[in-house]
């Protein structure tokens, strides 16, 4: 009932412009689907699905949501350490098979954990970094004689625990809690963003130089300028009230891109034919720079966390 009255007071456009909307109707279809159709553990997954709902509660609560922005914003930073973590274990997994390979199994090195194989190496290693008794496979992987037969299937007392120690550090004190850096380092971008909105306000310099680009689009004093005035005016108005000075934006093409979209959102209402008075172009700039979405613009566009 709530998503279709949304959709009947909104519209398909406005509504889906919103991504808790989307998040919404995907759960209603999933609902549904779960309820209407028997596909046996299936439609269970789709029932399940309805407890995601739950979620709705960040809505509620303004540092629920500053830790919800947080972890969305952080997952494309948190994709490229993920993939260095995986390249590690690739090569971490290459070279124990070729050093532990074939080693004779104890209490911890098993056919459950060991090297014999690629795939059984990742998840060996994906254990080690937790570090689930990883001492005991580095102490099965230096078995000597008379516990194996030398030159078959004996380990080695030096490389093991070079090897074992080695991969621990990396896994889980640099590249793991170099996760947790990232997390905390948009948690405070966001947290200062939010202050910033919070205590915005439109400043004399601010209407000063506003007036010093509007003379630049309408030097005729007409009080009324075209969309590509307009379009220049938020490209060359510094931030928050235009593009200039963007901390997400690092290009002239990148601004030109951003100016498009910015406007196609501003909805300024147009007089005279496709003339925009000054004030309400004042008014939708103001209100668009203490706006949450605006705050998401600068967090999702904002450089990397360079280490």
């Amino acid at each position: 009932m709530e998503a279709i009255i949304k959709l009947a007071g909104l519209g398909i456009y406005q509504y889906f412009r919103k991504v808790w909307n989307i998040f919404d109707f995907v759960l209603v279809l999933a609902s549904i689907a779960g309820i209407a159709a028997n596909f046996g553990s299936v439609a269970t997954l789709f029932r399940i699905v309805r407890v995601a709902r739950v979620i709705r509660l960040v809505k509620v609560s303004k540092g629920l949501q500053r830790m919800f922005r947080t972890l969305i914003y952080s997952i494309p930073q948190l994709i490229n350490v993920g993939g260095v973590l995986i390249l590690v274990f690739f090569i971490f997994a290459c070279v124990g098979m070729n050093l532990f390979g074939g080693i004779k199994h104890g209490e911890f090195l098993n056919d459950d954990a060991n090297f014999d194989g690629f795939f059984l190496a990742m998840l060996t290693l994906f254990r080690i970094s937790t570090g689930e008794s990883y001492n005991g496979i580095m102490h099965d992987c230096s078995v000597r004689p008379p516990f194996c037969i030398d030159g078959e299937n004996c380990g080695d007392r030096i490389i093991a625990p070079l090897y074992f120690i080695f991969f621990y550090i990396m896994s889980a004190f640099i590249l793991l809690n170099l996760l947790v850096a990232i997390i905390l380092d948009q948690f405070q971008d966001t947290k200062r963003l939010e202050a910033q909105a919070d205590s915005f306000v439109l400043t004399p310099s601010m209407l000063e130089r506003f007036q010093q680009c509007w003379e630049k689009v309408d030097p005729n004093a007409t009080r009324f300028v075209t969309i590509d005035g307009l379009k220049a005016l938020v490209r060359d108005l510094d931030f928050p009230l235009g593009l200039k000075g963007h901390p997400g934006i690092r290009s002239d093409k990148q601004r030109e891109h951003e100016a498009v979209r910015l406007l196609a959102e501003l909805d300024v209402p147009n007089v005279e034919g496709e003339k925009y008075p000054l004030l309400l172009v004042l008014q939708s700039l103001a209100n668009n720079a203490i706006e949450p979405e605006w705050i998401d613009l600068v967090i999702k566009q904002a450089p990397p966390l360079r280490v």
